[in-house]
């Protein structure tokens, strides 16, 4: 179900982005990966973030759409996970140029070694960006994905992973 919904979003966005004009993707490399269980282990590496939206606008300063985020292989002690996200974005732009974002969205977690199972459940991104001109911008994001692992033993621990990336968007 959550993979045809990331599915739908891709699909919704190729779509609705036939006029260019409210379609955003950006890049950059995600910092200070923490995957939180039982304990706290610190990512052993940058991730890769890759993602698009496709935003309609309410008015001057408020817009609203679906997004899909990408985080690439993040490795840990003993495990590493890739996470692809979608959902819908809310975007609240000033007039100075300074914005904020907030999506929430379902996730699709692949985790090494694949012995183990997940149970894939949501992503929340908090961002501030600064339009440098009307196709480019900057922006840091901070990501918090929670998902369910299924242990050998049939039991399920609770994850939640988070990550800092700073990006460079292209708005069309």
């Amino acid at each position: 179900m959550k993979k045809l919904l990331l599915l739908l979003s891709i699909v919704s966005m190729s779509a609705l982005a036939s006029p260019l004009d409210n379609l955003s993707v950006y890049g950059g490399l995600g910092f200070g990966g923490k995957l939180k269980s039982s304990e706290t282990s610190n990512a052993d590496n940058a991730t890769i973030n890759l993602g698009t939206r496709y935003l309609f606008t309410i008015n001057e300063s408020f817009s609203v759409g679906p997004f899909v985020d990408y985080m690439s292989k993040t490795e840990y002690d003993s495990i590493s996970h890739t996470i692809l996200s979608g959902g819908v974005s809310g975007k609240y732009q000033h007039k100075s140029g300074v914005y904020g974002l907030a999506s929430i969205g379902l996730n699709s977690v692949d985790l090494t070694p694949s012995s183990f199972k997940t149970d894939n459940k949501s992503t929340i991104i908090g961002t501030i960006g600064y339009a440098i001109n009307p196709n480019i911008s900057v922006e840091g994001s901070y990501a918090i994905s929670s998902f369910k692992v299924k242990q050998g033993d049939g039991t399920k621990v609770d994850v939640d992973t988070s990550t800092f990336s700073l990006a460079a968007v292209y708005n069309f």
